[in-house]
């Protein structure tokens, strides 16, 4: 590395100006003493496998608030769920501070919200109660809006599941029926603001679920996999798998995710089709990517490409159907495996016209494992059968008809 290299390299790292100078030894410094803060704490942010280092401090406007802190290397964002001391919390509001730091606050969340999908599927998310007033509200930030006993203020993440929820969606919470009657995505980043007020129970709901507008309106999902006999397939071909999705007995169109447990013997690609690599047994699953846990699969078995034989004969003469009184002529065979030439023993054999009786118009003067040399027999009339088979197996063969003609 030449030192033009290592100088950029080194600038890259303590930064091109005294700004980036200042703040890359401002981050160096938190990074140092981040750990030993009283207020460090680790928690998992949207359910991860492996714990994140904050630091999380009291918020004086309310017990179920708390202000959290991350290093730049732990981006936060608003919607994120945290899991801390074993409890949820929402980040209602994050901040990147000077490119330095996260900044911003936490809300413990309350219990989780359920409700049926448009494809009567379930989906539950974590909630808390708004503690920001919407702008024309009247109320200070930071103090909790009581909208009375009718109505609720609750803040869920916005994500894949919860953008679909719309006005007149209906919930049960705390065995109340509620239905929405405001949808705010837009006053804070990543952040669903909904405003519920209390509705009359259906008998649709189901109180013991807490799922509103339950009862006939779940969805009942079957797969199937339709192909014929998928069961066996040749190495180095392909198989166009069909699935059929159903819902309540209805079809339906719903994607789909494909997958193989041994990928070494066959894949299958995201449109079904199977592509067959070397013998053994596989198991194709399939699956639908909204709900896997309804999926079915089948069992396949990859064997070797059959060997499929023909023979050809051909003979350098310029009429080798005919063979004239005393002159002979030569035939060659041919055999192929798969269209591809190769050597096999061969059995070289005349018979009468009719394919079975043996004849005296004709003879094979000699012969070798590739080609014979028929003669005729002092005939000058008839025709006779040359046939060619394998040696390993006689229900491989060829039959070429020969005339016999006179000299002139």
């Amino acid at each position: 590395m030449s030192w033009q290299e290592r100088f950029a390299l080194r600038m890259n790292a303590i930064g091109t100006t005294i700004r980036q100078r200042e703040i890359n030894n401002e981050i160096l410094r938190i990074g140092e003493i981040f750990s030993d803060s009283p207020s460090y704490a680790l928690v998992y942010q949207n359910d991860a496998a492996t714990p994140a280092d904050v630091w999380i401090t009291d918020n004086s406007d309310s017990k179920g608030t708390k202000d959290i802190v991350s290093q730049l290397k732990v981006p936060l964002y608003a919607g994120d769920l945290i899991e801390w001391n074993y409890e949820k919390w929402l980040i209602t509001s994050m901040e990147s501070i000077s490119t330095i730091y996260y900044a911003g606050t936490m809300s413990k969340c309350l219990g989780n919200l359920k409700w049926l999908n448009g494809d009567g599927l379930m989906r539950d998310t974590w909630f808390t109660f708004n503690s920001i007033s919407n702008a024309n509200s009247g109320v200070n930030e930071g103090q909790i809006i009581n909208l009375g006993n009718e109505y609720r203020h609750i803040l869920i993440p916005l994500n894949e599941n919860t953008k679909l929820i719309s006005k007149d969606k209906r919930f049960i919470l705390d065995q109340r029926a509620w239905k929405a009657i405001g949808v705010d995505r837009i006053s804070k980043r990543g952040i669903i603001n909904l405003t519920l007020k209390e509705d009359a129970v259906a008998n649709s709901d189901n109180l013991e679920l807490e799922v509103a507008d339950y009862r006939g309106n779940t969805a009942n999902y079957s797969l199937a996999i339709i192909n014929d006999d998928p069961s066996s397939i040749s190495v180095g071909f392909t198989l166009q798998l069909r699935s059929e999705v159903k819902n309540n007995g209805t079809l339906v169109s719903k994607p789909i995710i494909w997958s193989a447990n041994n990928e070494a013997v066959a894949t299958v690609n995201e449109s079904g089709i199977l592509s067959a690599h070397s013998v053994g047994q596989v198991i194709i699953t399939a699956s639908l990517a909204d709900n896997p846990s309804i999926s079915t699969s089948i069992d396949v078995t990859i064997v070797d490409i059959p060997k499929l034989y023909t023979i050809e004969i051909e003979s350098n003469s310029t009429l080798p159907h005919e063979i004239k009184n005393g002159q002979s002529k030569t035939y060659i065979a041919k055999v192929y495996e798969n269209s591809s030439l190769v050597l096999e023993n061969l059995e070289w054999q005349l018979f009468s016209d009719d394919q079975i009786s043996p004849t005296s118009l004709g003879l094979i003067n000699s012969q070798t494992n590739e080609s014979c040399i028929v003669k005729n027999n002092r005939s000058n009339s008839g025709y006779i059968q040359l046939k060619v088979s394998l040696v390993k197996d006689a229900s491989i063969y060829r039959w070429l008809r020969l005339q016999m003609k006179p000299l002139v």
